[in-house]
């Protein structure tokens, strides 16, 4: 599957891709501070922001759909960033294919299952698809019932289209995510094997965030023996959002990769 792409600058490719129930454009601000050295793709993954929609979404697939793509643009070799979900997307893009791959770096995320964590987030997505509320405004009322924190509501609601024409709606496959949510959650593909990458990795986590915890270091040195692995002080699971400033630094340290 060919998926949705935005390109900015010039320079050695570098592939972003967002976290589940976000797009491209999430990583906007970065994508321009990075887009004076490198070319940057930015990429909405399947079942989200204006690529194809499709009832499967296991790992496998999402890591297929990104090689089509790079295909599809003419690029041999690319870097790869990916935040959470994106994050998982990525490892597995470079353990299927290490030498199509300049260098990744994980935003937050470990190589393993994780337990539920969603369920009220898609509960209260489908509130708001039932309620057909013809404003941003009005569809934060409703998912105010399911999503207390208002940082939560403002980037999932970034993904509710009120541009077209008489009819509001997400722009995520609700069904889909509900449905794969154990691929969605869990680790990384079996038939991967004893695949391993040993371009640089680098993978950056918050210090306030349970998602990635000093007991993964030893299975992400297993598969990337050359990474390394930085926190963040005072961010949570949205790093680069949380403190954009500190998370570019560490970011620019990692440029020579991708060069």
């Amino acid at each position: 599957m060919r998926l949705h792409v935005e390109e900015l600058g010039i320079g050695p490719p570098v592939l972003f891709l967002h976290g589940l129930f976000g797009s491209g454009d999430n990583w906007r601000p970065q994508a321009k501070h990075l887009s004076k050295h490198n070319h940057v793709v930015l990429v909405d993954l399947r079942n989200h922001g204006r690529s194809p929609h499709a009832p499967e979404m296991s790992l496998e697939l999402m890591a297929s759909d990104i090689e089509d793509t790079v295909q599809s643009l003419g690029f041999d070799r690319i870097g790869i960033l990916g935040h959470s979900l994106g994050g998982k997307v990525a490892m597995e893009c470079v353990l299927r294919n290490p030498s199509g791959y300049s260098g990744m770096v994980v935003v937050d995320i470990a190589p393993k299952r994780y337990p539920v964590r969603h369920m009220e987030i898609i509960h209260g997505m489908r509130a708001v698809a039932v309620a057909e509320p013809g404003s941003r405004r009005d569809a934060d009322s409703v998912l105010a019932e399911y999503v207390s924190e208002a940082r939560v509501r403002a980037f999932l609601l970034k993904s509710y289209d009120t541009s077209s024409q008489g009819v509001k709606s997400w722009r995520i496959n609700i069904d889909a995510v509900e449905h794969e949510y154990e691929h969605i959650r869990g680790g990384l593909s079996e038939n991967l094997g004893e695949a391993c990458y040993h371009g640089p990795a680098l993978f950056i986590g918050g210090e306030l965030s349970d998602y990635l915890q000093p007991e993964d270091h030893e299975r992400i040195c297993q598969l990337f023996p050359k990474a390394q692995v930085e926190s963040i002080a005072d961010a949570g699971h949205w790093v680069h959002a949380e403190q954009p400033e500190r998370f570019l630094k560490v970011l620019d340290g990692f440029r020579d990769a991708w060069s």
